[in-house]
């Protein structure tokens, strides 16, 4: 399909890579970052959707190599996982052989109450973890996260965290509590700041003279700002006059192929990446799979990825989901 696909696109290719530097708002992400001549902050990112949170501290970690980071996402179908700190044992467990110690496997064992992941002990059928259990597994996740931090300058994120369920969010104010005061935390949300010890930093959305800068012509809209997410669309000329942009997404949907939409379906219930085996134990065709792939792409509602099928923006899978007509199962989705 290449071919077909790179005469589609013409000259605009590059369009979804587009960037407004927003040098008031990176210096604030950059002054939040983990440094050896001060405390670990806590910095809360809240805006509108769309508005280009997530993509900002991308672009400020881009040029921090040398920081240890642990990203904890969130999505709206974790009714029974714990999303974020899932996530965040996870990465701690595929990096395990940096840190390895006796005080870093004591540690896990003690967080693989709630964390099986993390145990070095393997089992077929693991011990069901309970809620007595979390207190111990957040003091041995802290202690993890310090002997990190002892090491390298350790930033975690936590994005999305508007879908975190309400003991989630406990759980990582308890976190955040127990580990030591070099840790730097990011929470990115759509939601204003709940922790009264965090910094606030609005994103809001782009001037549209910054955005005619950007793409060197005029714009065809009367409006005085652009949301970060519709930039390319302008880019491709696809959006030229003001309007409702979720509306716009959904027509974009609509406008895809029909074997397309089984797997669109998911994915916007997802509200981010799943893998091309996902999918097919969710019942969907590798015909439906591979037209959502090609034809997303060209229009830009799902990322270029062989193997991740995801929307371009949450802000897609948000506009979509409610004009579904006939859902998926959002606990099959999770079990899966």
């Amino acid at each position: 399909h290449l071919p077909e696909v790179r005469q589609r696109l013409g000259g605009h290719a590059s369009a979804a890579g587009l960037w407004v530097e927003r040098p008031t708002l990176q210096q604030r992400v950059r002054d939040a970052l983990p440094a050896s001549d001060r405390p670990g902050r806590h910095l809360w990112i809240s805006g509108p959707s769309g508005a280009g949170k997530s993509a900002l501290v991308r672009r400020v970690l881009q040029g921090r190599p040398e920081l240890e980071v642990l990203w904890g996402g969130s999505s709206p179908v974790e009714h029974t996982s714990f999303g974020a700190l899932d996530a965040i044992a996870d990465q701690l467990y595929l990096r395990a052989p940096r840190w390895s110690s006796r005080a870093w496997w004591l540690a896990a064992e003690r967080a693989a109450r709630m964390f099986p992941v993390l145990s070095a002990q393997r089992s077929d059928q693991p011990r069901a973890p309970s809620a007595e259990d979390l207190p111990n597994a957040l003091d041995g996740l802290a202690m993890l996260l310090d002997l990190v931090a002892a090491q390298d300058p350790l930033l975690i994120v936590i994005d999305d965290a508007q879908w975190l369920r309400s003991d989630v969010r406990l759980a990582l104010a308890g976190l955040r509590a127990k580990v030591s005061a070099c840790v730097s935390w990011l929470t990115v949300s759509r939601d204003a700041p709940e922790q009264s010890d965090a910094d606030v930093l609005v994103v809001g959305a782009i001037p549209a003279a910054d955005v005619r800068a950007l793409l060197g012509r005029p714009l065809d809209i009367d409006l005085d700002a652009v949301p970060a997410f519709a930039v390319p669309w302008l880019a491709r000329s696809q959006w030229t006059a003001s309007g409702d942009w979720d509306e716009r997404l959904r027509t974009t949907w609509r406008g895809l192929p029909a074997p397309a939409h089984d797997a669109i379906a998911w994915v916007a219930l997802a509200a981010g990446p799943l893998r091309r085996t996902h999918l097919a134990q969710l019942g969907v065709t590798s015909a439906s799979v591979r037209t959502c792939v090609v034809e997303g792409w060209v229009r830009q509602w799902v990322e270029r990825d062989a193997q991740l099928i995801a929307p371009v923006h949450a802000r897609h899978a948000e506009a979509v989901r409610p004009a579904i007509v006939d859902p998926p199962d959002p606990v099959q989705l999770e079990t899966v």
